[in-house]
């Protein structure tokens, strides 16, 4: 028997087990905000996160590539792909870059282009067997000034989603719902560790996004609910904060170093391959790939 015969058989014997056969299958689409980063990277995306408040069976595809709008996704064979993963359902999320209007490659006007690219999605991602589930862009922290464009997208996804009887969960409205209740510690708490980045999250704001995601596919989609666990589901803006820093703060009486690079418990990770560079290999994540602070317990 062939090296590589060998390794193939041993590969197979792996996944071949109860949960694997009963697994369906959950697409994530998007940009920077749910892409899969390196483990030792400060950004984190809740297309990584969001895994650990289901059970074992999905088996997860995070197709997120850093950068993209819906035109550049659709215009650089990235949708294609996606579709013909023909997953159960796929969650998606756009806006942020489609909201840059100095780039031809990526904009989209919220009142036409961007809903169109959101019709085909429904429509393409449908023909395909796959349910889809909208995600509005998360917003961006210190104030109205840092996120003037994204209310446009996010009400255009809202409208879309109504119009083709898609499941949306208003993450926009959600994230800034949790910079509210958090005030100026929303930025060391949620963003990258150490970083004035006010886009994108860090370890901790990345399980938040997860948290608020999960807890809302009850009311979009019951069928979809059936995989989330409920104890996964920590309340998101049940904690308290202080002694707040650049690089530290204290959660629930716990110092956290580093910023928003941790949990309020540990969360295992294993290290993913470069998927996060733009057309390499996707990460695929088998059943239960890592547990959530509840699930630590």
């Amino acid at each position: 028997m062939s090296i590589a015969r060998l390794f193939f058989l041993t590969a197979l014997a792996c996944f071949a087990n109860t949960d694997r056969a009963l697994s369906i299958s959950i697409v994530t689409i998007g940009d920077s905000i749910v892409q899969t980063y390196p483990v030792d990277f400060s950004i984190w995306g809740w297309g990584y996160t969001l895994p650990s408040m289901f059970n074992s069976q999905p088996i997860w595809t995070n197709l997120a590539v850093s950068g993209e709008s819906t035109k550049s996704y659709i215009d650089e064979g990235l949708w294609a792909n996606a579709v013909g993963q023909h997953a159960n359902w796929m969650f998606i999320e756009f806006g942020h870059n489609d909201s840059h209007s100095y780039d031809p490659t990526h904009y989209t006007d919220p009142s036409t282009t961007f809903r169109d690219n959101l019709r085909k999605f429904a429509d393409e991602a449908r023909g395909a067997g796959t349910e889809p589930i909208f995600v509005t862009p998360a917003a961006r922290r210190g104030g109205p000034a840092n996120d003037e464009t994204l209310p446009l997208y996010t009400n255009a996804m809202i409208a879309v989603g109504q119009e083709k009887n898609v499941g949306v969960i208003d993450l926009h409205a959600s994230t800034l719902a949790l910079y509210d209740q958090l005030g100026p510690s929303a930025q060391a708490i949620l963003g990258p560790s150490g970083s004035d980045d006010v886009t994108h999250f860090g370890h901790y704001g990345a399980e938040q996004l997860a948290r608020i995601i999960a807890g809302a596919i009850p009311t979009q989609d019951a069928a979809l609910a059936a995989y989330v666990v409920p104890d996964h589901i920590l309340p998101g803006q049940d904690f308290s904060v202080s002694n707040v820093t650049r690089d530290q703060f204290t959660i629930d009486g716990t110092l956290r170093t580093g910023g928003g690079r941790y949990l309020i418990l540990p969360m295992s990770r294993q290290e993913p391959p470069d998927c996060w560079k733009k057309r390499t290999p996707p990460l695929r994540i088998g059943p239960a790939p890592f547990r959530s602070a509840a699930a630590a317990n």
